[in-house]
């Protein structure tokens, strides 16, 4: 099923800048991509109204786990 018209991203668009074919990682899917983000914008909204994070966080916190994931850098790196 292709998703709607509106929708930002499609079988055939790009996720990131540059990319020729819609996975990031090889294997993935960009709806899997496209799931996870939307997972991760939930988790923040919901973070937000539990007051567990504050609202003009959510933002930074939801691009942060999804370029990096939840793996803190070496110290030094």
């Amino acid at each position: 099923m292709e998703p709607a018209p509106h929708s930002r991203f499609s079988r055939r668009s790009s996720l990131l800048p540059g990319q020729a074919d819609a996975a990031a990682i090889p294997g993935v899917s960009a709806e899997w991509i496209q799931q996870v983000l939307w997972a991760l914008t939930y988790t923040g909204w919901e973070a937000a109204e539990k007051g567990l994070l504050p609202r003009h966080g959510v933002a930074a916190a939801v691009t942060r786990a999804f370029e990096s994931g939840m793996v803190v850098p070496p110290v030094g790196h």
